[in-house]
């Protein structure tokens, strides 16, 4: 609830301006899209990636197939938690998203991936303090578990949570239950506005939606302000020469969103040069 509240404190900053939203198209509705109506802009939906089923399951079956390993499993998006349940009932295993029968803990990257898991399985779960892979990295050691975690993540992404887990002596078990895809072509209409200026705002929340925007859009991007959603991201925007206009204090939707709105009331008052 206090996400809510942190966008209302804005006031609509963002009134009649419009915003493109990048992220791969979401079959639940899309929670950014809903902060960002909230705060008054109006949203273009111009996904950059697309989402699919891994090329092969293996490695999340042979994982189900050995549940009795695990304690915790982890998972880093709300498509991973899509995949998994889908998988899980597929396979009649269903025993193990019930939150009467199940034996395994759960954690979640974000509070959408944690509301996703609820929505899907009923199971409580425990997130970091921040929507990040080094805070679940923090938080995964503090645990103090014997038995290894089964990470639940896509097939690309950031190597943040493997290398902390790695350097504190975690033991983990990542598997891969979605595939994620660069849309090929940017739809026409889309590229005509961008090269127009058309969009005030456009939002970057993943390294691979940098990397597949850049491509997609090229300088065009100087047409526009990038919000970009960590350091981690901002790092391949800057790489490519792409100045981010904000970047979220607090790594989740709700933190671009206030970021983007900060800018946008700081431009209206002259504050900014």
């Amino acid at each position: 609830m206090c996400v809510n509240k942190a966008v209302l404190s804005v006031e609509r900053e963002l009134e009649r301006q419009t915003v493109l939203i990048t992220r791969a198209v979401q079959p639940t509705g899309d929670r950014l899209a809903r902060l960002l109506t909230g705060a008054g802009a109006k949203c273009i939906q111009g996904p950059v990636i697309a989402i699919s089923p891994p090329e092969s399951w293996d490695s999340l079956d042979q994982a189900l197939d050995r549940i009795e390993n695990y304690r915790s499993c982890v998972f880093l998006s709300q498509h991973g938690v899509q995949a998994f349940c889908r998988r899980v009932e597929k396979l009649g295993k269903s025993d193990l998203i019930d939150p009467v029968k199940t034996r395994l803990s759960f954690f979640c990257v974000g509070e959408g991936t944690q509301s996703e898991w609820m929505r899907l399985s009923g199971c409580s779960s425990t997130v970091p303090n921040e929507s990040n892979s080094r805070a679940m990295a923090t938080l995964l050691t503090e645990q103090q578990q014997e038995s290894p975690f089964l990470v639940v993540r896509g097939n690309r992404g950031s190597q943040v949570l493997e290398e902390n887990l790695v350097a504190a002596g975690i033991r983990f078990k990542q598997v891969v239950s979605y595939h994620s895809v660069d849309v090929e072509e940017a739809d026409p209409q889309l590229v005509m506005q961008m090269k127009d200026g058309h969009f005030n705002w456009v939002t970057v929340t993943s390294s691979a939606i940098a990397n597949s925007l850049i491509r997609l859009y090229g300088s065009s991007l100087k047409k526009t302000r990038l919000a970009s959603i960590s350091p981690i991201t901002s790092a391949v925007l800057l790489e490519s020469g792409f100045q981010p206009a904000v970047e979220a204090k607090e790594y989740n939707f709700a933190g671009l969103v206030n970021a983007m709105s900060q800018h946008a009331s700081s431009e209206s008052k002259g504050d900014l040069q």
